[in-house]
């Protein structure tokens, strides 16, 4: 049976280096990272090689209300 949490969570930037809002956090976990990784922009940019920015949201829109962590 394929996996269903997303490979790249362990390593990704939108958890490590930038400061979420706990529910988003755990709202994006829920749905992306552990269920519909293959729906995530983040991921779909990285599998195409692309730069992926700090602040992509998986739902493709930016988080202005984020900061990047120091």
């Amino acid at each position: 049976m394929e996996s269903t949490v997303c490979p790249l969570k362990p390593n990704c930037a939108l958890f490590s280096e930038v400061d979420l809002l706990d529910a988003l956090k755990f709202n994006i976990e829920t749905y992306y990272c552990k269920r519909n990784f293959a729906k995530c922009a983040r991921y779909k940019l990285h599998q195409q090689g692309l730069e992926v920015p700090l602040k992509l949201l998986p739902n493709d829109k930016i988080c202005i209300q984020c900061e990047i962590k120091n």
